[in-house]
């Protein structure tokens, strides 16, 4: 969840701050329906996982996490090459959301339940759900560095924590809910 942190805003939250700097920021998906955006990549995000979860993988998180993840790695090196093309990086930027809120509902939402039980879900949640704002302020400390010397460095600094999220979830990609 530490890498989800990290991807989740750093996209979610540098995309608008990107386009109001580049002069994009009268653009469809940056002003007039950034929120309707990112709802909809949201709420068809955590539908998808939770479906793939149950109907393709047998209720299990992980192999779900690691097509998710693999996803977000794909997007991010698009949005290397594309940031001078606002519609292309502007539908990385939604897909990245969409798997960062499904892989999000997968971890934090319905593993902790695997992972605490009946009895310790709740702190499991508030563990595992630090962690997701230990990585969005690692990643607003690091970008705001980072983007202040040149917005190329934006999508290769969250590459590396898209592999971590596959090398982790295929890791442990056969564990099955008890």
């Amino acid at each position: 969840e530490f890498c989800t942190g990290v991807l989740r805003n750093g996209v979610m939250h540098w995309y608008t701050i990107y386009g109001k700097e580049m002069g994009y920021y009268a653009s469809f998906v940056i002003t007039r329906n950034w929120g309707l955006m990112l709802f909809i990549a949201g709420a068809t995000g955590g539908m998808a996982a939770g479906w793939m979860s149950d109907k393709l993988f047998g209720s299990r998180r992980a192999p779900v996490a690691l097509l998710l993840y693999s996803l977000m790695l794909v997007c991010v090196a698009v949005m290397a090459f594309s940031l001078q093309h606002m519609w292309v990086l502007g539908i990385c930027v939604i897909l990245i959301s969409f798997c960062v809120i499904g892989t999000h509902g997968m971890l934090s939402g319905t593993a902790t339940m695997d992972f605490g039980g009946r009895k310790n879900a709740g702190t499991a949640v508030g563990l595992i759900d630090g962690l997701v704002y230990l990585g969005t302020g690692t990643q607003f400390l690091s970008l705001g560095f980072l983007t202040e010397k040149s917005w190329s460095y934006w999508p290769p600094f969250l590459i590396p924590f898209a592999v971590i999220g596959i090398l982790l979830a295929w890791r442990i990609r056969h564990a099955m809910p008890k």
